[in-house]
């Protein structure tokens, strides 16, 4: 979902997130996350550089505060794929921040994704509860919208009503372009120091 958006919005930056866990066969390093020791996360922790961090199925995740402000300070706009208790974090300190989730687009979708990880029934049992009670925090999200329809380009809802709401301006009906807090198309503020939108996206445990 965020290499779509990225390639619909080549100006928009991806943040990296920092974790503890392998890489899967064809992740690059520095690219799709940063991989560390657990011993250099909690060292980390303990100087206070991530905006956020979690832990999931043992595994530790996090978002650089240094590498985020880096970004916002060159005026770029900043996608983040984190899920619901990173996005509380963000948030907090980014309260202009937008929060997006991504639904799936049906519940034997995401219990098949699920199943091509290759997991055991417990591990996978496991899975498909913490997303089931992910898709329950989207009710405190700025907005939603499904994987089956968001990418379609006769679908305005992944452009235009995903940075919306926290301001209350509407995007224009079939605008191609996500808006900035003046209520401007992205198109037209790119390259210019402005406050910034970020859209949290909460998949990346689950697809």
């Amino acid at each position: 979902m965020c290499r779509k958006i990225l390639r619909m919005f080549p100006d928009l930056r991806f943040s990296v997130s920092y974790t503890t866990r392998l890489p899967r066969p064809g992740e690059v390093n520095g690219k799709d996350y940063i991989f560390i020791s657990e011993d250099e996360f909690r060292a980390r922790i303990a100087r206070g550089e991530f905006i956020e961090w979690v832990e999931n199925y043992g595994q530790l995740y996090g978002t650089s505060k240094k590498a985020t402000n880096a970004f916002l300070e060159q005026g770029c706009d900043l996608i983040l794929d984190i899920e619901p208790r990173g996005a509380k974090a963000i948030r907090e300190h980014y309260p202009r921040s937008v929060s997006v989730f991504i639904l799936p687009p049906s519940l034997s979708d995401l219990k098949s994704r699920l199943a091509k990880r290759g997991e055991n029934a417990a591990v996978m049992g496991r899975r498909l509860q913490t997303s089931l009670d992910e898709i329950r925090e989207a009710l405190w999200y700025d907005t939603s919208f499904s994987m089956k329809d968001s990418m379609r380009p006769s679908t305005s809802s992944g452009r235009s009503t995903s940075l919306k709401n926290r301001d209350g301006t509407a995007a224009r009906k079939g605008s191609r372009h996500f808006l900035n807090r003046r209520g401007q198309p992205y198109s037209r503020c790119r390259n210019r120091k402005r406050r910034t939108c970020r859209a949290a996206l909460p998949a990346g445990e689950w697809f």
